[in-house]
């Protein structure tokens, strides 16, 4: 949990921001100091559920969620009255990585949600991945491309019971 040093203690969070400043993520002798997820550029608060975008590249991609309510969350409407929220908005080339992020961190309603990608702006086909969780635990990874901006990717679904 905490480090000792000649200087006092050091915190696993600070242990972890020091392994990432330090390029930990290609460096094997830090990379125990990481939790997972920290290398992956899945960024944000979990929630239940949690959709979380991740692609590689400048270009800038967008992230949709419509809760069984109907309301959509994006970063045009980045919360929902049913206590979903848009934290994470990357724009291309982020610090850590690409990450969208929608989440209920209390608790979204049970239903559909569904889901898709937006290529707002860049050039050339660009990769996706989507890692849904609930409950604290990864439900399901959607993969996917879009191919020129203002596109959007095929739809996804998931039901929330």
């Amino acid at each position: 949990e905490f480090a000792y040093t000649d200087a006092g203690q050091i915190s696993q969070a600070d242990l972890q921001d020091i392994a990432l400043i330090c390029g930990a993520c290609e460096e094997p002798s830090c990379l125990d100091l990481l939790e997972p997820s920290a290398c992956s550029g899945v960024t944000g608060e979990d929630g239940s559920p949690r959709f979380n975008l991740t692609w590689s590249g400048a270009s800038d991609l967008d992230l949709y969620v419509t809760d069984p309510n109907g309301e959509t969350i994006s970063y045009q409407n980045p919360s929902a009255a049913s206590g979903g929220m848009l934290d994470v908005d990357c724009t291309g080339n982020c610090t850590g990585g690409n990450s969208e992020n929608i989440t209920w961190p209390q608790g979204g309603p049970s239903g559909t949600y569904t889901f898709y990608v937006n290529y707002f702006s860049g050039s050339g086909t660009v990769n996706f991945n989507i890692l849904v969780r609930d409950n604290l635990q990864d439900i399901r990874t959607e993969s996917g491309s879009v191919t020129e901006a203002g596109t959007n990717s095929a739809s996804f679904t998931y039901v929330k019971s």
